[in-house]
């Protein structure tokens, strides 16, 4: 609780003061996320959170066990991903309304948990998210007579050649190709989380 309230302090202010957000925005961050892989990797960027999740909303009280669950559906979702299997990489939620029950007994994490997690898919779906599929960077190295049969597994796992050489001198070819990484094949249509009324 304290950790994390200080770095989103740390964190307010940074984008207030670098990247041009209000105080106010920027003090209604509720969450980051997902977590780094490696917690004890601060040196890494990439493993670093890139997601946020943000109160909008204005006139609106929100006990302290839904902010905590719906911060709980938000690290669930970023981590897991909504498209592939796969932790998100720079979304930000926002909180715009919220209907929540006077009794706390239907505030449980059970009940709330399931329903923001469907929310914050469904707005994601909704905004049109694009896919940066992951790639490698491959050097290959073999004799000439290995060429043909090189081009057609790249062909088959998606990959491009972008440069080849040859030398006379040997018989040697060093090819440079880009190859995807195989991602999970079940990717999700909106129409699952658009209530049909």
């Amino acid at each position: 609780g304290e950790l994390a309230n200080t770095r989103l302090k740390v964190l307010a202010e940074t984008l207030v003061k670098d990247h041009g957000w209000s105080k106010n925005e920027a003090g209604r961050i509720w969450a980051t996320g997902p977590e780094p892989l490696d917690c004890n990797d601060k040196s890494n960027n990439s493993n670093q959170p890139t997601c946020l999740l943000v109160d909008s909303t204005y006139g609106v009280q929100i006990p302290q066990d839904a902010r905590e669950n719906i911060i709980e559906a938000f690290k669930q979702v970023v981590r897991k991903g909504v498209i592939v299997n796969a932790p998100m990489r720079g979304v930000r939620f926002d909180l715009m309304d919220i209907k929540l029950h006077s009794d706390s007994v239907h505030r449980r994490p059970s009940s709330v948990v399931p329903a923001a997690m469907r929310a914050m898919r469904g707005a994601f779906l909704m905004a049109a998210p694009s896919l940066m599929e992951p790639m490698y960077h491959v050097d290959i190295r073999g004799k000439s007579s290995t060429l043909e049969g090189v081009y057609s597994i790249l062909r088959e796992r998606g990959g491009t050649v972008n440069d080849t050489i040859s030398s006379s001198s040997m018989d040697v070819i060093i090819s440079e190709a880009r190859l995807q990484k195989q991602l999970d094949e079940k990717v999700l249509n909106v129409d699952s989380f658009v209530d049909k009324l």
